[in-house]
């Protein structure tokens, strides 16, 4: 009788310590829609984060990443790629 073969090996999993910030919405439906591309764009995840700003709930898109050297890479490939002014934040 063959036993079954072994599961693959999972990479382990690690939290984020950065996020790249790439747009706020008025709208949590258009964040949405930007978070959704570039999850499968960049292979990262990507949160979609509330933030209330003067009494206004804006919904901030942030790229979340292990390092330093992750986010300021993605940061600078799209201020090369789209011109979009992003921001790297420690979490």
């Amino acid at each position: 009788m063959q036993s079954a073969p072994a599961a693959p090996a999972r990479p382990a999993f690690t939290w984020p310590h950065f996020a790249v910030q790439v747009a706020a919405y008025e709208q949590r439906s258009g964040a949405e829609v930007l978070a959704s591309r570039l999850s499968a764009e960049t292979g990262f995840q990507t949160l979609v984060a509330p933030v209330e700003v003067q009494g206004k709930t804006y919904y901030r898109v942030r790229i979340m990443v292990e390092t330093k050297d992750q986010a300021d890479d993605l940061a600078n490939t799209f201020l090369r790629t789209s011109k979009l002014k992003v921001w790297v934040v420690p979490l």
